[in-house]
């Protein structure tokens, strides 16, 4: 039985992406906060983390830019949600 993964191999390319993806939803998120109203910076981040989920579900494999993207939108969420 093949098994159908959807998320990436742990590589030091992984590694490598996953700082930069960070860096870049976090920046983008003080960024959109400062600069605009802050429920304009989350109704924004929140329509694309679901854009991105949807898409995410609806692929049958593992598509790079795909899984990057959807990484990317939770990262830019996570300042704004209350611990």
């Amino acid at each position: 039985m093949q098994v159908m993964r959807k998320v990436p191999e742990i590589t030091i390319y992984f590694w490598i992406l996953k700082l930069l993806t960070t860096a870049m939803g976090e920046s983008t998120s003080d960024y959109l906060g400062l600069s605009h109203h802050p429920y304009i910076a989350v109704a924004l981040g929140g329509i694309g983390l679901i854009a991105s989920l949807v898409l995410q579900l609806l692929v049958r494999r593992y598509v790079a830019w795909i899984y990057w993207l959807a990484s990317s939108w939770s990262l830019y969420l996570e300042p704004w949600v209350p611990m």
